[in-house]
């Protein structure tokens, strides 16, 4: 396969194809968990990349009914990735409430830290201001 790089076609090797899916599922997870400092709330979190099935369920909640059908809310979104991401300590859907009203620096260091490892919010963001900016103009 031939690929371009900063204006140079690379060859590269294909990955194999697997025998069985099964192949696929016993592989090493791409899911990361890491530890991160929050100086905001002199305290570190433990936090973990999402599975598929995470980021379904994010989108799944970030969707509200609105004014012409359902639409993003960017609010609950943000609060699905903390409670999906976070995994030490857990937090309940009250308390990343509470601390979504009152923490600034602190919850948008730990959402910077999801949006670096995992493209659902990329997506999602990239989906918004393109419906965002239709309705400008």
């Amino acid at each position: 396969m031939t690929e371009e790089t900063n204006g140079k076609i690379e060859a590269h090797e294909l990955l194999p194809i697997p025998e069985t899916a099964a192949d696929i599922v016993a592989a090493p997870t791409d899911v990361v968990e890491e530890i991160i400092e929050v100086p905001e709330w002199g305290y570190s979190v433990k936090v973990r990349s999402f599975t598929g099935a995470q980021s379904s369920r994010i989108r799944e909640r970030s969707m509200v009914p609105g004014p012409g059908g359902v639409n993003l809310s960017w609010s609950e979104m943000e609060k699905a990735q903390f409670i999906e991401a976070v995994i030490q300590p857990e937090f309940s859907t009250r308390e990343v409430e509470a601390l979504y009203r009152k923490s600034g620096a602190g919850f948008r260091r730990v959402l910077n830290w999801i949006e670096q490892k995992s493209n659902l919010d990329q997506e999602v963001r990239a989906e918004a201001r393109s419906e965002f900016q239709g309705h400008d103009e």
